[in-house]
């Protein structure tokens, strides 16, 4: 699998629980604004990225913005978040057996 895929389904699947949507919505041109995401919205969710995987973005991104979801994807895998995806995501299947 591709780190940045594995990143991509991971954000994705992050933002539609943050905002309470169905993932099938979410595609990485949405933009949380207009999904509906308040200020809270935006804190938990870089929160929430930052713990998956275990990296600091900048407060840009809790500030609330008409940045599309490619914009937290990038900010991930710069921020060193990309191999963390695909090791993560292997954890939880092994938990999971």
């Amino acid at each position: 699998m591709d780190v940045e895929v594995g990143v991509v389904e991971e954000v994705l699947s992050i933002v539609a629980q943050v905002l309470n949507i169905a993932r099938s919505r979410l595609s990485v041109q949405s933009s949380l604004a207009n999904l509906g995401a308040q200020s809270l919205h935006f804190m938990h969710l870089v929160f929430r990225l930052q713990k998956r995987f275990g990296i600091n973005l900048p407060r840009r991104y809790a500030i609330p913005n008409a940045k599309p979801i490619e914009a937290y994807v990038q900010a991930v895998i710069a921020a060193g978040g990309g191999a963390g995806a695909i090791d993560g995501q292997a954890k939880h299947a092994d938990k999971r057996k």
